[in-house]
């Protein structure tokens, strides 16, 4: 009874704002019987009230040192309720951390360590709330698949897979949005020297996405970029078969898209004359000529394999004052040059 009633009590100093005496309280709780399941909860709110408290950047190492607090508690698997609303606070400080100027990547990778074995419901809006969180800032975060692996695609809900609205427009569902982003990681590779100059794609984590790829594309035929990104993995590992196959629903959607025909040409590496039809094709296209820059020199080098020196020439010259600029809203990143297979 005595301990009922100290949760209780605690659970009161709580709602009244009277954290510090309520910590006291627990902490004292603790201390006298450390494997009490009713104090081991009471410990936790009062932990979970202080990352409320200070789930903003300026108060990072107090609100990790909560989060510490709460995991060193090894609360069984079945106290769901304080783990799922620990979620929404950890998610709202990393989105918080990748606002800031300088996204400190170190800050993120420690809230991951720590939440590893936490006990969330899966699937749920807190957990999926989670995902889009670290998800936000995927592109400069090395530890992305790591994330993504220990969070698990099948954990998404239906909600997840539907298309989302934001300022009146519709954007692409979390689901597709995951999925592309491990591609695109994939596609990446991992460095093989300090400055990133060589990378490696990881083929065995290539061959156990596919077929959760291949689920995703035959599930939802509505998702425009799925296939892409498929038949540039297969490339990327030097999985010829299927190639074609898997690109061209995707090319018939996006015919008018330069780049789409830049992958075509690169699916036909082997087929120098269909290679430079795909490239007279892309360049017919309506497109800003900043897009074209690179397409065009590698066009021009075509030209001159041909003994065609003055539409070469004429290449050269619409190139050689622009800039290269990269797309990032209208082609989906392509995965690096250098970009090797192991």
């Amino acid at each position: 009874m005595k301990l009922i009633m100290s949760f209780k009590e605690i659970k009161e100093l709580r709602q009244a704002g009277k954290l510090d005496e309520a910590l006291q309280m627990a902490h004292q709780a603790l201390e006298a019987e450390p494997d009490n399941i009713w104090n081991k909860r009471a410990a936790a709110w009062v932990y979970y009230d202080h990352l409320k408290k200070n789930a903003q950047p300026d108060s990072f190492e107090a609100f990790k040192e909560n989060l510490i607090k709460i995991k060193e508690l090894q609360l069984p698997e079945d106290e769901k309720m304080v783990f799922d609303n620990c979620a929404w606070q950890i998610g709202s400080l990393v989105f918080a951390l990748q606002k800031t100027e300088h996204v400190e990547y170190v800050k993120i990778n420690e809230l991951f360590e720590i939440i590893k074995d936490f006990h969330f419901t899966k699937p749920s809006e807190a957990y999926s709330f989670i995902y889009k969180a670290f998800h936000k800032g995927y592109q400069n975060w090395s530890n992305y698949l790591t994330f993504a692996d220990w969070w698990n695609f099948d954990n998404l809900r239906s909600e997840d897979y539907l298309k989302e609205e934001f300022n009146g427009k519709k954007m692409m569902s979390i689901a597709e949005q995951a999925y592309i982003a491990y591609s695109k990681k994939l596609l990446e590779g991992e460095p093989l020297d300090a400055f990133g100059q060589q990378r490696v794609v990881d083929k065995e984590k290539i061959q156990s996405f596919l077929p959760k790829l291949d689920s995703l594309i035959d599930k939802h035929p509505d998702y425009q970029y799925p296939p892409y990104f498929k038949a540039k993995i297969l490339l990327a590992s030097g999985s010829d078969e299927n190639v074609l196959s898997a690109f061209i629903p995707f090319a018939k959607q996006k015919r008018n898209d330069f780049w789409v025909w830049e992958l075509m040409a690169e699916i036909f590496s082997e087929d120098k004359e269909i290679q430079f039809a795909c490239y007279c094709k892309a360049l017919s296209l309506k497109t800003p000529e900043d897009f074209l820059v690179k397409l065009r020199q590698t066009f021009s080098e075509m030209l001159i394999e041909k003994r065609m020196y003055n539409e070469a020439k004429t290449e050269i010259k619409s190139y050689s004052n622009k800039r290269e600029t990269r797309m990032e809203v209208a082609e989906p990143n392509s995965a690096m040059d250098r970009t090797r297979v192991v």
